[in-house]
C-alpha cells in the first residue's frame, strides 16, 4: 500500500463517466503508485448509475438551502443550481473529512467546463480547497459544440483563474 494519496473529486456527469472509463484503470498500476480515493459529486443521481461499483463516496447536492426544495441536474445551465452547490460544498468536505492540508495528500478535481453542474461544482470546490491551503490540480474537458457549451467552458476557465489569482495560488490545469 502506498503512503501518498490522490483524492479525486469527479464533479458532474462528464467526470463521473470519465471515472469509469479512465480513472478506474489506475488501480491496475499496482504497488508503488499513490492510493487513489474516489469521490463523486453531482446535482443528479442519474449519473451514478453508470458507476457499477463506486469506489468511494457519492455526494448528491440535494436541496437548495434557501428554499428547501429538492434540486435536479443543471441541464447545461451553470446558474441553475449555483446557490445550492455553494451552500453544500462545506458539508461535502466535512463528509470526506477534508479539514486542511496533509503532507501525503494531493487533490485532483475532474470536470467538464461546458456542462451545468460540474462547471460550477469544480470552481466552488477549488475555492474551498485553496482556502484550506490544500494542494489541488484540475483536469477539465471543454466543448464548443454549441454557443452555450463554448460560453460555459470560457466562463469555467475564467472562474478558475479568478479563484487562483485572488488567493495568490498556483493551480495546475490540464
Amino acid at each position: 500500500m502506498a503512503t501518498n494519496k490522490i483524492i479525486t473529486h469527479f464533479c458532474g456527469g462528464f467526470a463521473i463517466n470519465a471515472s469509469v472509463n479512465i480513472f478506474s484503470k489506475l488501480d491496475d498500476l499496482g504497488d508503488g503508485f499513490a492510493d487513489i480515493v474516489y469521490n463523486y459529486i453531482d446535482t443528479s443521481d442519474r449519473n451514478i448509475a453508470i458507476v457499477q461499483k463506486p469506489k468511494g463516496l457519492f455526494w448528491l447536492v440535494q436541496k437548495d438551502t434557501n428554499s428547501g426544495t429538492e434540486i435536479t441536474g443543471s441541464g447545461g445551465e451553470r446558474r441553475h443550481n449555483a446557490a445550492a452547490i455553494k451552500a453544500n460544498i462545506s458539508e461535502y468536505l466535512d463528509e470526506i473529512k477534508c479539514k486542511g492540508p496533509k503532507h501525503d495528500e494531493f487533490h485532483l478535481i475532474v470536470c467538464s467546463g461546458s456542462g451545468g453542474s460540474g462547471s460550477v461544482i469544480a470552481p466552488v470546490l477549488l475555492m474551498s480547497l485553496l482556502d484550506k491551503n490544500i494542494p489541488t490540480a484540475i483536469m477539465m474537458v471543454g466543448d464548443a459544440k454549441d454557443g452555450m457549451s463554448a460560453l460555459n467552458t470560457l466562463n469555467t476557465l475564467a472562474s478558475f483563474n479568478q479563484i487562483a489569482t485572488k488567493r495568490g495560488k498556483t493551480v495546475g490545469l490540464m
